[in-house]
């Protein structure tokens, strides 16, 4: 009998260990699979094209974005230039400006020039800076900033931008200063009022951030969930090591066996 508690036994103080020390993390294993090839540049550069042009916005900014992190991406004038387009439909207005000013510089020939040109002209005509810093006296590094309009924006079109924009800004986290691309208007950023005039220098905001506090309830779930299951196998354990040898099912050991 005893010989074949033994396989039993040995488990049994290795779940129980585990218990002890508390959840590990899954890892999941898999045969081992070869390296996927990178794609080049003009690869990333041509698919993302193709998804800008089908209005796949999203897809486009992902594969351009692969494509520009490389050093060769980052001076093809294409992919910048598609990047601030595709950031642009997406009113990632920051983004799009800063791919834009990239494009300008990689422009080498005039059909280049004139085309983030045109682009410049587009964005520059609906939408102007400001730099938001932090106040005085303000400890926060990070926080959210709350745009809120003066006055009503009468023009749908521009008063839905406005609001994607701002609902961006209320659910995200950010680090000032920063420069943010508003349509032109009267706002106020965290309740500092502000204006955004076309032909006006570049205006700065000093302000106090708003800070989110996170929901730790997922968290707490999953440890109570896993706290629960180890209690669990703990208990079993023990069951089986403290059960004298005549009490333990021979049927159930030779199955671990």
């Amino acid at each position: 009998m005893n010989g074949r508690l033994q396989p039993a036994r040995a488990l049994a103080r290795v779940l129980l260990a585990v218990a002890v020390a508390g959840p590990l993390p899954l890892v999941a294993s898999s045969p081992a699979q070869a390296a996927v090839p990178q794609r080049s540049v003009e690869e990333l550069r041509e698919q993302g094209i193709v998804y800008h042009r089908k209005k796949m916005f999203k897809r486009a900014l992902a594969v351009l974005d692969k494509a520009a992190a490389s050093p060769e991406g980052a001076k093809d004038f294409d992919v910048a230039l598609y990047q601030a387009q595709s950031a642009y439909e997406l009113l990632l207005l920051e983004q799009a400006f800063g791919a834009l000013e990239r494009a300008e510089k990689l422009a080498s020939t005039p059909a280049q020039r004139a085309d983030a040109g045109d682009l410049r002209g587009q964005m520059s005509a609906l939408y102007g800076p400001v730099t938001i810093v932090i106040g005085e006296g303000e400890t926060n590094q990070s926080g959210r900033i709350h745009f809120a309009t003066e006055t009503g924006i009468i023009n749908k079109e521009k008063r839905e931008r406005f609001e994607a924009i701002r609902e961006r800004f209320r659910s995200t986290d950010v680090r000032l200063p920063r420069t943010v691309y508003l349509p032109y208007g009267d706002y106020t950023a965290n309740n500092v009022p502000f204006s955004i005039v076309e032909g006006q220098p570049l205006s700065e905001v000093r302000i106090t951030l708003q800070v989110q506090k996170e929901d730790d309830d997922d968290d707490t779930v999953w440890w109570i969930v896993g706290g629960a299951g180890l209690a669990v196998a703990a208990a079993a354990v023990a069951t089986v090591l403290l059960l004298p040898d005549d009490e333990q099912s021979p049927s159930r050991y030779q199955i671990l066996e």
